[in-house]
C-alpha cells in the first residue's frame, strides 16, 4: 500500500531527552517555588492561587500560602513571609512556565 501511494508513513518526531538534574544533598540548600491557580474552595470563595515552597533535597513542603493571583508581587510577599521563618541557600522560582 505504501509503494502504491495509498498509505503514507508519518515521520516520527525526534525525541529530545534532557538529563535530569541531581537533587541537592542538604535540606534547605535549594527551595523550589511554584504557584497553582485553581478554584481551591469549590465556589465558596473566589478563585485563588496556592504558592508552594518545596525543599529540593527532601521534597518536604516548607511553606504554603494562598494569594489572589500568581504575580511578581505575590511571590515577593510570600518569599518575605518564608524568609522570616527560615533562610535557604538558594531559590528556584518557576514563574515562566
Amino acid at each position: 500500500m505504501i509503494k502504491e501511494g495509498l498509505w503514507n508513513l508519518k515521520k516520527r518526531k525526534k525525541i529530545i531527552l534532557h538529563q535530569s538534574r541531581l537533587r541537592r544533598l542538604c535540606v534547605g540548600e535549594l527551595i523550589q517555588v511554584d504557584g497553582s491557580p485553581h478554584d481551591w474552595f469549590n465556589g465558596r470563595a473566589p478563585k485563588c492561587c496556592l504558592l508552594g515552597f518545596i525543599d529540593d533535597a527532601s521534597s518536604r513542603i516548607m511553606h504554603l500560602e494562598f494569594v489572589d493571583a500568581e504575580s511578581t508581587e505575590s511571590y515577593f510577599k510570600a518569599i518575605i513571609a518564608y524568609l522570616t521563618q527560615q533562610f535557604p541557600k538558594a531559590f528556584n522560582l518557576n514563574i515562566l512556565t
